[in-house]
Formats: structure tokens, sequence, C-alpha cells
């Protein structure tokens, strides 16, 4: 009986093994069929994907700081060119790109133009600097965004959170995916709105900060969109055919062709009694559009025979692009309802300039400003470009010192009665006044707050500097100290005494045989009592010792290992203060070193001496930041060049800004290790 039961038992499990295993084999089977065509779709595309690491510059405080970030981006050429996002690489002042093969090749890349209305950057890879530069490049095709369907799979490929490439999948959500109306003016690049020509396709493959810029793929592997915004766990995506559109105008003019017509469009009001059109909300002073006599609540029909329409708002930005595409300086024919009646109307407009400027640092004059664009001036009301808008103001620096002082959005006009149409003529200005008046100079500026007119004295070649008067030298003692108080006297069972402890002892600086040490409760000198005995009392110690004249001896009377006695000890010369150490300051790399202090030397080993400078300062985010150098370091050598003193840094730096290497080392020490810091900086 029990025999049999087993074999039952034995051919059930039996059974139901095979069935496991052909149903695992089908599973699996299926699995693999499903996955392949993805698989082999980002085989293709994956290779040709890059980690972009870029160097930017951003006005803060009164100067331009260097900020480092990264984003993804996609080869689309066998010659390099490189597609990615306007806010990765739009305003870079230096690219490089990591490639996604075995090696991880870093190759530096070149901005050939950007877009920041579409928010596409084109860079070119300089594959000259390749470890082989005739190694074939992979690249990914373009494919037709216009053939996706709700429903679709996609692959987002990118660099989340800068780390290395990597891909997700999920399915697309929306074709014709917009922003809400309440974040459409809060997001802009370069004064663009984020989406006036963009429909973005919208999908939930998983993307995070770093997938900027990378391609969204289909599973033929081909680029159907460009990776740009996420809304918790929805992305959006540029679709392939407009980015395409973009990138092929930028490789052959180095931008993209757009005109300015000075209308903004809004899908129709509702209750309006039309069914075609777009509204025209606004058209701007002396802007094309109002040459032409198109006003605020015409209806836009058609434009150079296109027919417009703009019931809803994801139809909007389909308008702004065939109006935008007209060409600059031609005339187009633009037909209008406005009171019922059609007009005919003939635009001639403008090529689209950038709204926003870029930042131009000023170093002698302390200041940061930009130059005004067509925008702009019809923006602050001026009757033309001229003059330079100040944004930001350093302290310290040669304009916080003027009197009156020169604010943020004041617009520069004159430089000693020369008329300043841009930054390039400031610039010239100011290097004109110095160099006629050996690096220093008063120069009068003319300057616009509002309606006002404003003169300023602004005092060129002098920066505020700390007080360096030579102090004068009295009785010093090679220690630090604490005060014996109450509780302090109590634990130590020496209750009612008065005084203080040696806390520290500058072995380094103090006299050879000096005879106190770490520990020792100091009572009195010359039998005058240390009338010290609470926390506020720090300063009653130092005060004594000063009334000695140096070289003097005085009797102390202290407590050491619980036994009073009277040691004599001689006063000795205080080290400098740090106040009187030669300094120098470095605006390129932006940062401040003086020469060694004696007790720069004193936490460190007996046979441990460094020779170099200290860094005292480190401007955020300039070029000796990202360096990764930090105040209290010591910097020993530059570029294998040892660094004694001051001097010797101000010879080396001065050297390196005339040669521009390309990369400049810095060798330091910090605690107890040394360092090697590397920058590549942006010579241009």
């Amino acid at each position: 009986m029990k025999i049999v039961i087993k074999r039952r038992n034995s051919t059930l499990l039996l059974f139901v093994l095979c069935s496991m295993l052909f149903f695992n084999h089908q599973t699996a089977k299926c699995e693999d069929d499903a996955t392949t065509p993805i698989k082999a779709s980002v085989a293709k595309v994956f290779p040709a994907l890059v980690r972009i690491y870029v160097v930017s510059p951003s006005p803060v405080g009164g100067r331009i700081q260097k900020f480092s970030s990264s984003g993804s981006g996609a080869i689309i050429s066998p010659d390099g060119y490189v597609v990615t996002n306007h806010h990765v690489a739009g305003n870079s002042m230096r690219i490089v790109c990591t490639l996604s093969n075995n090696e991880r090749e870093e190759i530096e890349a070149e901005l050939v133009g950007t877009d920041p209305m579409a928010d596409i950057a084109v860079l070119k890879l300089k594959l000259n600097k390749r470890k082989n530069p005739n190694a074939p490049l992979p690249f990914a095709l373009w494919g037709n965004s216009d053939e996706l369907k709700v429903g679709d799979i996609v692959m987002a490929l990118g660099s989340p959170g800068s780390i290395s490439q990597s891909v997700t999948q999920g399915i697309v959500s929306n074709t014709e995916m917009i922003l809400p109306k309440y974040m459409r003016g809060a997001m802009k690049l370069d004064g663009e709105n984020v989406g006036a020509i963009v429909r973005w396709i919208g999908h939930d493959a998983i993307i995070f900060g770093g997938n900027s810029g990378g391609p969204l793929i289909n599973t033929k592997g081909e680029i159907v969109g460009i990776n740009e915004i996420g809304f918790a766990s929805l992305g959006g995506a540029i679709p392939s055919n407009q980015a395409k559109k973009v990138v092929n105008q930028i490789i052959a003019n180095g931008r993209s062709l757009r005109s300015w017509s000075g209308i903004t469009l809004q899908s129709r009001l509702k209750g309006v009694n039309q069914d075609k059109g777009v509204l025209v909300g606004s058209v701007l002073k002396d802007s094309p559009a109002k040459k032409c006599g198109i006003k605020a609540g015409d209806l836009l029909i058609s434009i150079a025979g296109t027919l417009v329409n703009a019931t809803v708002d994801e139809e909007l930005p389909l308008c702004n692009r065939i109006l935008l595409a007209l060409p600059a300086e031609k005339d187009s024919t633009l037909l209008l309802l406005r009171d019922n009646k059609e007009v005919s109307v003939t635009l001639t407009p403008e090529v689209l300039e950038n709204i926003l400027t870029p930042i131009i640092e000023f170093p002698e004059l302390g200041i940061i400003g930009r130059d005004f664009s067509r925008v702009m001036a019809l923006v602050k009301s001026r009757e033309n470009k001229d003059g330079l808008l100040v944004l930001g103001i350093r302290s310290g620096r040669a304009t916080s010192e003027a009197k009156p002082s020169i604010k943020d959005r004041d617009v520069i006009v004159a430089v000693n009665g020369k008329r300043v149409s841009n930054g390039s003529d400031l610039k010239q200005f100011v290097k004109e006044a110095m160099d006629s008046n050996g690096g220093k100079s008063d120069i009068l500026v003319e300057f616009e707050r509002g309606k006002q007119v404003l003169l300023t004295v602004i005092r060129l070649g002098e920066k505020s500097e700390k007080d360096r008067a030579v102090q004068a030298k009295k009785a010093w003692l090679p220690l630090s100290t604490q005060v014996l108080t109450k509780k302090l006297a109590k634990a130590l069972n020496i209750q009612g005494k008065k005084g203080v402890r040696i806390s520290m002892v500058y072995k380094k600086l103090a006299d050879e045989n000096f005879p106190l040490e770490v520990g020792d409760i100091l009572l009195a000198i010359d039998g005058e009592i240390i009338d010290a005995n609470q926390i506020e009392d720090y300063d009653i110690f130092s005060t004594m010792v000063k009334r000695y004249r140096i070289g003097k001896e005085a009797e102390f009377k202290l407590i050491r290992g619980g036994k009073t006695q009277i040691v004599t000890v001689k006063f000795q010369t205080p080290p400098p203060p740090i106040s009187e150490f030669k300094s120098y300051e470095d605006d390129t790399f932006e940062l401040n070193a003086r020469n060694l202090h004696p007790m720069d030397q004193e936490n460190k080993d007996k046979e441990d001496t460094v020779v170099g400078v200290m860094i005292s300062e480190v401007e955020r985010s300039g070029w000796a930041s990202l360096a990764g150098l930090k105040q209290g370091d010591i910097l020993t050598q530059v570029n294998n060049h040892n660094i004694n003193n001051v001097k010797e840094l101000a010879d080396i730096l001065k050297k390196i800004k005339i040669d521009h290497p390309k990369r400049i080392t810095f060798f330091v020490k910090r605690g107890i290790q040394t360092r090697f810091l590397q920058i590549e900086p942006n010579w241009n």
C-alpha cells in the first residue's frame, strides 16, 4: 500500500516538474520574444549615447561664478555632431562628453549653436583629440515622431544623476503634451517661454535630472524625441521631427532661422462667435506687427496662405511655429478678421535675436551687466539699444565704493563724456583710463535710474584692503590657556585657587628649554595672583604678560602634578600678525593666498615642515574652486613648479595666463594628506 502511494506521488511529482519545466520554457521563450526588439533597438542607439559634463557661467553678486553640471546627449553623425538640450550646454564655457564604449572615452566638444526657444543645442566632438582620431564613431538615426501613438513602447536613454549611461522603458502617454497655464510664464530659458513652439511627447519611462538632452527611442532603434522635462513620473520629450529641423539649421547656419513680428498669440476666447483663427493677444510698440497695423484683439486667419486655428491651447505651438518661420526682411501677407471683416496686411518681420544677451563681467569695475536686445530695450521703454544694463555689483570693489552708488538695473550710458553703446565700449573706455594713468584712474560715469540721469565718480585700480598697520610688539609666551573656573578647580581638588591652565604649548615657536608644560596650573607672576576664575576672565593672563618687556624673566607660581613650585620663564618676541604677511589676489582663478605664518606649522609633526603658501580665500564657483582648492590648503606646487612664497605664485600664474595650458595642476597639503587638484579652464 505504501509502495503504491509512493508510486502515485512520484508520478504526480514527475508530472508537476515536467509541467513546470514546460511552462518556464514557454514563459522564457515568450519573454525573450517580447524583449528581443527592445534589446535590439537599445543596442542600436546606446553606443551613441554620451554623458555631457559642462562648466557654465552664472552671475552672482557682481561676478560670474562657474558651476559644473551634467546632462545627456546623442551622437547623430559619423563626424561627431551631438544633440542635447539648450539648458544642458547652451551657455557652456567648457564641454566634455563621455562615450558609452568600454573605455568610457572622454572627448572635448565645442558648442556649434543653440536655440533656447526649442531647448535644443548642437555640439561637435573634437575628434582630432581622441586617442585614435580615425576610430569609427557610433551614431544614432532620427525616427519619425509623427508616427508615435499613445501606448507605443519607448525607451529613455541618458545619465540620470550624472551616473553612467542607462536606459528605462515606458509607453507614450500623450503626443501633444503642453504646460499648464500657471507654469508657462514661470518656465523660461534665456527669456524665452518654454513650450511656445513645443508640444512634448509625454511618456512614463523614468527620467531624473541628468537625463535632459538624452534620446527617447522607439522599438526600431530610432530617435523619436529629446528628453527635456519631467512631472512626477511623467517625462516630456521634444519631438524628433521638430528637433531634427532645428539641429539641421544650427549645423548649416550656426543658429535656428526664425523671424520676429512682435505678436503674442492666444487661443480664441470662449463665447466668441467664430470657428476659425487665432487671437492676437498683444502687439509690441515699434514692432513689425505694429507698423503694419495689426492690433490686439484681431483674429489671425492665415499666415502667408497657411490657415491657422487655435480653439484650445494645445494648438498654439503650431501657430507660433508658422509665424516664426516667416522669412525675415521679406514681405508676407497676413489675413485678419477685425469687427467681422477680413483685413489683409503686409508684414515684414525682422530677424529674431535672443531676448537676453550674454552676461559680461567687468573686473576693474566690480560689476556684471549685459547689452540690450531689441525686446529688452522695448521692455525698459528705451529709444534704442545703447547703454549697459547693470545686473550685479561686487562688494568691496570700485563701483560699490562710489558715491552715489550704482545699483542693479541701472543703465550706464557714458564714461568721461563718451557715450556707451554697449559693453565693448565700456571695457574700452575703462582700459583707456587705466592705461593713461598707470593703472589707477578716477572716471566720471553717467547712468540712468528710471527717468533720472545721475553722475558718479568711480576710482579704478584700488581695492578695499584690510588694515595692515604694523602692531607694536609686546611680550608673548608660546602657549594657549583656559581659565581655572571654580568648577574646574573643584574637579582638580584645588578649590579656592585662581589662575589659568596651559592647554597647548607651541613647541616650534618656543625658546629652547622652555619650562612650561601642558597641564600646568599658573597661579601667579612675580607674586601677583592671576585673578581669573570665570570664563569672562579669559584675557586677564594675556594682559599681565603684555606688561613685561621682551626678554625679561619672571617667576611663575604653578601647580604641576599636584605640587606647587616656582619656575623662571623668559618672555619672547611674538610672531608677526598674519595681517603683516604678504598676500596675493588673483582675479582669473579667484583665489587669495599669503605667505606662511609660523603658526601654520604649529600643528604639524616636528619633521613635517611645509614650504608653500596658505590659501586664505577661494571665491565660490571660481576656477580655483572648481579645481577643488579650499581655504586652509597649503599650496606647494603649480604645474610641477615649487611655490615658496606669494611672489613665486604670482609669477607662475602670470605665465600660465599667457601660455594658456590645457590643464593646471595644484599640489596641496591638506591636513595630514597631500593631493593633486586639476582644472581645465576656458581661455576664451
